[in-house]
């Protein structure tokens, strides 16, 4: 037993003494090939060599950060943040990682002269974009991770950046609403497989509920001139809205986060409308006595509250799908006579014969 271990620790020894000795030809040859290319022929002085040894300390990485330096010095028309410049540089270059945002044909090994332009400028867009990403919450995170690990180029990196700084714009608006709004939004945002794109869809349709913008009893009539929406019912802060099409739902749900008023593109929306819509049409009810970006503000009722016969259906609490109501976040109801009951008082049975009645 005692040989044994011996023999493991001689060849730990030696692995150690291998991998140093190693280390220490890789950073020779990375400084010598930097002495070669650059201050022996007089391209970088010693005043330079010494800016970009105070950087890497000498380590491998300094043939790369002087191509760096090199470039800088070449195509810049100051020098006052050079030094700052190399150290973001050469802080994503030591702290590089494959798996998250990686650059197309990177290779600290192996990178083509020709490329340094491209290469430095990827890594200081890609700085940028894990510094604004680290801000959204772990979970997001890991809905984004297919994205994350996505190749891309600098123009791509560009894109992605713009796009970002975008979205977060809007979603920094949600620290501005109730911590169980916040909440049910960022799940409907970060679903599995997330991307950014999607994230930019999401906002662009539902910008308004992100922030809690005022949806008033003036922007509701200026919506019914459409041929999509008709105001069927109103009596006081209480109204209902029949409307008729796919179009109609995202304009006026554009609060909420009912599946048919938003989507990547425009048959995401059409599709929930033909699943959900009876008779392709829906009601939606809005109590005006509720803040417009409360959960309570409106409801959609997406299925019928009466049989053939004209008795209320008893919806089955287990079966989710059968729900026929649902509020601003999309939470469903199987009981939809109690909220009918707040809105109308105890004749609501009238209203559901006389105006939510789907034309059976």
């Amino acid at each position: 037993m005692n040989n044994s271990i011996n023999i493991l620790r001689k060849q730990l020894i030696k692995n150690i003494i291998r991998e140093y000795f190693t280390k220490k030809d890789i950073t020779n040859e990375n400084i010598q090939l930097a002495d070669k290319i650059y201050f022996n022929t007089g391209k970088l002085s010693d005043d330079d060599k010494e800016i970009i040894l105070n950087v890497t300390n000498g380590d491998n990485y300094t043939k790369l950060i002087a191509d760096f330096y090199y470039h800088i010095i070449e195509n810049s028309f100051g020098l006052n943040n050079v030094t700052k410049q190399l150290n973001q540089l050469y802080n994503e270059v030591k702290n590089y990682n494959k798996n998250v945002f990686p650059i197309v044909g990177y290779d600290v090994n192996k990178l083509d002269p020709k490329q340094i332009s491209n290469v430095m400028y990827s890594l200081e867009k890609r700085g940028q974009i894990i510094k604004e990403i680290k801000k959204l919450p772990s979970f997001a995170l890991r809905n984004l991770k297919n994205d994350i690990r996505k190749e891309r180029t600098i123009s791509e990196f560009n894109n992605y950046l713009a796009d970002l700084n975008y979205f977060m714009g809007y979603y920094s608006l949600l620290s501005n609403r109730d911590s169980n709004i916040q909440i049910k939004i960022l799940k409907k945002m970060f679903k599995n497989n997330t991307t950014l794109d999607q994230l930019m869809s999401f906002v662009h349709d539902k910008q308004n509920f992100i922030g809690g913008v005022e949806f008033t009893k003036k922007d509701v009539k200026k919506l019914s001139e459409s041929e999509d929406f008709e105001i069927i019912y109103e009596q006081g802060d209480v109204m209902i809205v029949r409307v008729d099409s796919p179009d109609g739902i995202k304009a006026i749900g554009c609060n909420s986060l009912w599946c048919f008023t938003y989507g990547t593109g425009f048959n995401a929306a059409y599709r929930q409308w033909n699943e959900y819509s009876h008779n392709d049409m829906v009601y939606v009810l809005i109590n005006f006595k509720e803040k417009s970006d409360s959960e309570d503000f409106m409801h959609v009722l997406v299925k019928p509250l009466t049989d053939k016969e004209g008795d209320l259906i008893e919806y089955n609490e287990d079966n989710e799908d059968q729900h026929p109501i649902y509020n601003m976040s999309n939470e469903n109801y199987y009981y939809p006579y109690s909220i009918l009951n707040n809105l109308f008082g105890p004749n609501y049975i009238e209203i559901i014969n006389n105006y939510l009645n789907f034309e059976n």
